[in-house]
């Protein structure tokens, strides 16, 4: 009962904050920003949908990071749940994308 309750709390916030972020008065971003997180402290898919968009979007990820360094600490934990998988390679630093799953370049 309670995940309902937060997922239709969460849904109204969105469908609120989509019809007013095209008006003067700033509410849209907040309620969408209120709305996603509330989805992502009961939703596992949103949660993963999340991390994809942060591994994908650097700008998203250091938005969402700057967040969680002045968020209050539940909220900074279900964003930091939220962080990109980034793997690491043989030799302890990160992988770019032009490297292969063998640690060398593909082929041409």
């Amino acid at each position: 009962m309670r995940k309902i309750a937060i997922a239709t709390l969460a849904v109204i916030c969105l469908v609120l904050g989509l019809l007013t972020v095209w008006t003067p008065i700033p509410s849209g971003v907040p309620l969408i920003a209120v709305g996603i997180f509330l989805l992502l402290t009961i939703s596992p898919r949103a949660k993963r949908a999340m991390r994809h968009v942060r591994g994908r979007y650097d700008t998203v990820d250091r938005a969402v990071q700057w967040v969680e360094a002045r968020a209050h600490r539940s909220m900074a934990t279900t964003l930091k749940r939220t962080r990109p998988r980034r793997f690491k390679t043989k030799l302890g630093g990160l992988a770019p994308a032009s490297v292969g799953s063998n640690g060398r370049p593909p082929r041409l």
